[in-house]
């Protein structure tokens, strides 16, 4: 069996300055930490370890960028960001949901939207996530 046929995770247009991804791009990342992390996402679903990945691509965790996650956990915040990151809580974590922190007074949460970045500083974000 052979991978899956994949779409760019992630799209750069350097003429007119403006970089795609469905959900966004964490502010943690700079563009070239972010074309990485695609190309390992793309890699593996082009793999043929892809079903394996789909099982258990989604969870919360982990839910902060480190540049020493490795393996399935790298691939597993990739993946989040590129495709379910909402918010961004305290200590630089990201999320899709404010309901697992309801009720937690010291939790802050900041729509990814709003947050300026390496990327954002440089490029205009286009995505299709919105925080509800």
């Amino acid at each position: 069996m052979t991978g899956c046929v994949v779409k760019p995770v992630l799209q750069v247009d350097e003429e007119k300055k403006l970089v795609m991804a469905h959900a966004g791009i964490t502010p943690q990342w700079d563009l070239f930490t972010a074309r990485q992390c695609t190309h390992e996402v793309e890699a593996m679903l082009k793999s043929n370890s892809y079903p394996l990945f789909l099982n258990v691509i989604y969870g919360d965790a982990p839910n902060k960028w480190s540049p020493e996650l490795s393996g399935l956990a790298r691939l597993q915040f990739s993946t989040n960001v590129f495709t379910r990151m909402r918010y961004c809580f305290s200590q630089h974590s990201v999320g899709n949901s404010l309901q697992r922190h309801a009720g937690k007074s010291s939790i802050s949460a900041t729509a990814v939207v709003t947050l300026s970045s390496p990327v954002s500083e440089r490029y205009n974000i286009v995505f299709g996530h919105w925080p509800r």
